[in-house]
């Protein structure tokens, strides 16, 4: 009959075996009389005849070491015993703590909205469709409840990231094929990209899995080269569901013009809303749908922009300065609210009357002169619309032009984002006279790209704002340098705008993010945030 032991029993039996270990005896009872260190320290001479109990008090010693390990030896046999229990009862306990984990209560419509918030934060371009260590795979590999979750949501499944890179020409299409059996008649989120390191015959393998599924394409990303385009001819017609679009070739193909099949590729997209065209200067003309509302791509490739006339927000790429921009003039777009462009040039063949927020950038490393403002009082003046937020690379805002007669034309500003190479005394000057010259600005940002600042410039800005702010609408001021050796100094000047309870903030420019509310987006920074900002 088996014996139920306890821990009491065993704590008892330790306690015995505790007090049954032998003492170590270090002499035989009859051997020698005296210690190892009498002889080793001279206190006692070495006789001839100390050798023979010597040799039997190691005898002795050593028979004890043997008894003491194997002893230990069980004793570790016994511990390891004692820890495997352990182990296994806080696994148990872990096991059973986890269900009463608040994430296990969740409905399941709460649970999917987390998952969808990851997929969402994952979908960029280090994302890999192909990894079972990222998107919806990892979620599944969690517990039995999150699996079963991943498995019956689509929607999980709709939204994917291809590397061609990491594409295998067996595994691939077969793993798409599931990805897309998973996703059911959901719209389909793609991002694609191929790089000179995909195997060309792999990529275009599995790019033609996708294509398969044109019909359901709802956001689509096609970071490919060229020749993809003669692939995508099979899709003309047969996009009923895509709303936006983002084309960036990895490589420019050298030819001026596209053949007309590609042209018109997305022509007859019914809900096509959103194309972004980048970094494809030169590949000519595409035809878009007249219903667009948010075009960016090269002005030169834009031949019949006057055509988009449902156009909300455009974002014009000049092409490199040794080219010649040759397009209508003007061109008339009376819906455009929002307009980013790279060089004023473009100005003076629009006629926008709805214009409401307007980004000027400089080029590359380049400043903007009195010549880009002549042609920014050119637009309004022939526009007659009143600016909500305006947005200015550096130079500009110290010649006399935008200072004397561009901020007069725009008293309807609510919000001035200035970007200053240097500590800009004219213009400091002028926005002391803020509240006649713009009596509507709420918000007012300023980009310091100076390693340098002048205190008494500074200090002489905010003793005007000081004067002037309790009168006028002004109640946010962001100052972001690039330097956070000049943060702390700035910062000191505005203290008493801030106790008087000005909205003030000067910070490093990648802490801006989230504090920055002028309409400010670069090309740059156009592939990353094209979904995030037009969804």
């Amino acid at each position: 009959m088996e014996e139920n032991y306890t821990f009491e029993s065993a704590t008892f039996h330790l306690d015995a075996l505790e007090r049954l270990i032998p003492e170590p005896s270090l002499l035989p009872s009859d051997g020698l009389k005296f210690d190892a260190s009498d002889l080793l320290r001279a206190r006692r001479p070495s006789l001839k005849t100390d050798r023979p109990h010597i040799r039997s008090t190691l005898t002795h010693l050593r028979k004890q070491d043997s008894e003491y390990n194997a002893l230990l030896d069980r004793l570790q046999k016994v511990e390891q015993k004692v820890q495997d229990h352990r182990h296994e009862i806080r696994k148990s306990h872990k096991s059973w703590t986890s269900t009463l984990a608040p994430i296990r209560r969740l409905p399941y419509d709460i649970l999917l909205a987390v998952f969808q918030q990851i997929r969402r934060r994952d979908w960029d371009y280090y994302g890999n469709v192909f990894s079972v260590a990222e998107g919806p795979w990892i979620l599944s590999h969690v517990c039995g409840l999150w699996r079963d979750t991943v498995l019956s949501s689509p929607s999980l499944w709709s939204c994917l990231t291809i590397n061609f890179v990491f594409a295998d020409s067996k595994s691939a299409p077969v793993l798409l094929e599931t990805i897309f059996r998973r996703s059911g008649s959901l719209p389909l989120n793609i991002a694609a990209f191929a790089s000179p390191d995909s195997h060309p015959s792999v990529s275009i393998q599995a790019f033609a899995a996708i294509l398969r599924h044109c019909r359901r394409w709802r956001h689509v990303v096609l970071r490919l080269e060229p020749c993809f385009l003669k692939e995508m001819n099979i899709v003309k017609r047969d996009l009923p569901a895509l709303e936006s679009l983002l084309l960036c070739p990895m490589v420019v193909s050298p030819r001026k013009i596209l053949p007309e099949s590609e042209r018109n590729i997305f022509s007859s997209a019914p809900r096509l809303r959103k194309v972004a065209l980048y970094k494809m200067h030169g590949l000519g003309d595409f035809v878009l749908p007249s219903h667009v509302t948010h075009l960016a791509g090269c002005a030169t490739d834009l031949y019949h922009l006057e055509t988009y006339q449902f156009l909300e927000e455009c974002h014009l790429d000049s092409p490199m300065i040794s080219q010649v921009v040759s397009l209508p003039t003007p061109i008339s777009l009376l819906k455009v609210r929002r307009l980013y462009i790279d060089s004023t040039c473009l100005l003076r063949h629009l006629h926008l009357p709805s214009l409401q927020h307007l980004t000027l950038a400089a080029r590359s490393m380049s400043v903007l002169s009195d010549q880009d403002a002549i042609n920014l009082n050119d637009l309004l003046r022939r526009s007659r619309c009143n600016l909500g937020s305006l947005a200015v690379g550096p130079g500009m805002v110290s010649g006399s032009v935008f200072l004397q007669q561009s901020l007069t034309m725009m008293q309807s500003l609510s919000c001035l984002d200035i970007t200053l190479q240097s500590t800009e005394d004219s213009f400091f000057s002028t926005l002391a006279s803020f509240p006649a010259i713009l009596p509507d600005l709420q918000h007012l940002h300023l980009r310091h790209y100076s390693t340098g600042v002048r205190l008494t410039t500074w200090n002489s800005l905010t003793s005007m704002i000081d004067t002037h702010w309790h009168t006028s609408p002004l109640d946010v001021i962001r100052v972001i340098a690039t330097s956070k050796y000049v943060v702390e100094p700035i910062a000191a000047q505005f203290i008493p705008l801030q106790e008087d309870g000005l909205d003030v903030a000067v910070v490093v420019e990648h802490e801006a993010q989230d504090l920055d509310q002028a309409a400010r987006i670069t090309f740059a920074r156009l592939e990353n945030s094209m979904w995030r900002r037009w969804e």
